[in-house]
């Protein structure tokens, strides 16, 4: 298998706890293209990228496309990552329930892949947010489709 879409889908074990991500991508080393949507804003992102980087194949994924992310993310240790990320697409989208200190660091981490010297040292993600300032969501749009739009 090469590409996973999760659309608003969910993955149980037989006890009814949900499988994480990171457990899901682990277990498809062939995985290329991984892409989730929740729906659902319980889940808790808190472990995921830290298990994420600790699966060999993941440095080798072309997409990462996450959709309906909660502030239980830690965008700060992902951040470190996209900012050595010469490989993977990542488009990443918060979900509404973000609060006003995340929305901070979110746009101080816009503002850094904005602000990157020239020529990049990384490909740069789309991050999108509600209550993102729009001159800053279009300028970081127009960027990465710079990077991936032939």
């Amino acid at each position: 298998m090469v590409r996973i879409l999760f659309n608003e889908s969910y993955v149980f074990y037989p006890n009814g706890d949900e499988v994480p991500y990171e457990t899901i991508f682990a277990n498809l080393p062939m995985i290329e293209y991984f892409c989730f949507k929740r729906g659902n804003i319980a889940y808790n992102f808190s472990k995921t990228f830290t298990e994420l980087l600790k699966i060999p194949h993941f440095r080798n994924l072309k997409s990462l496309d996450c959709t309906g992310i909660s502030q239980s993310f830690d965008i700060d240790k992902f951040f470190q990552y996209l900012k050595q990320n010469k490989f993977t697409r990542v488009w990443l989208e918060f979900n509404d329930q973000i609060s006003e200190e995340y929305k901070e660091k979110l746009e101080t981490i816009i503002d850094e892949i904005l602000d990157a010297e020239l020529p990049r040292s990384f490909l740069p993600p789309y991050i999108n947010f509600g209550g993102q300032l729009p001159v800053k969501k279009k300028a970081l749009k127009n960027l990465f489709d710079a990077y991936y739009l032939f």
